[in-house]
């Protein structure tokens, strides 16, 4: 009874930890462990943040794919 319970607490968990920008860019001292939004900040900006949008976009992916899986995952769970 408990797992779509656990299920919602690990997307949250995820999106949580997947953007996580201010422990990483002011804790973090070494540029092999930095996140990907840090990364994101530090990418140079090409026309109107061409580049930064395209990156950004990219770094939702995972995301989507992950809630989405789970939402399937959860609805099945239910019926």
């Amino acid at each position: 009874m408990a797992r779509p319970g656990v299920a919602g607490a690990t997307v949250i968990v995820f999106i949580a930890s997947w953007n996580d920008f201010l422990f990483g860019s002011t804790l973090n001292r070494s540029t092999r462990s930095e996140t990907l939004p840090v990364l994101l900040s530090k990418l140079p900006t090409i026309g109107f943040l061409g580049g930064q949008m395209a990156a950004s976009v990219l770094m939702c992916l995972p995301v989507v794919l992950v809630v989405a899986a789970l939402l399937r995952w959860l609805s099945a769970r239910s019926t």
